[in-house]
């Protein structure tokens, strides 16, 4: 059996790390990545965090609170622990 290696100077991410398709999970090699010591042109602390929307629009609040609806302008989401308070409909409904 023929193993190659090789060890890169930096790495580029150009797609996210993680999505809900079948088999589209890469966070662990990311860990690898930041597991050994590897430099990236882009942060493997930023493509990770990038894995969970809703961490990433709760960074966003954070910027929204301190520069202001003028200056940082953001659309308003509600978050959703899981998908049971989804199903609740809040408008009126016969039943």
């Amino acid at each position: 059996m023929v193993r190659r290696s090789f060890k890169p100077d930096f790495i580029l991410v150009r797609q996210h790390a993680y999505s809900m398709a079948l088999g589209e999970d890469y966070r662990s090699l990311v860990i690898g990545l930041q597991y050994g010591g590897l430099p990236a042109v882009n942060s493997l602390y930023s493509v990770y965090n990038f894995c969970s929307k809703p961490w990433v629009f709760s960074q966003l609040i954070k910027i929204f609170h301190s520069l202001g609806p003028e200056k940082f302008p953001l659309v308003e989401q509600t978050f959703f622990p899981n998908h049971k308070p989804m199903l609740a409909a809040l408008f009126p409904k016969v039943e």
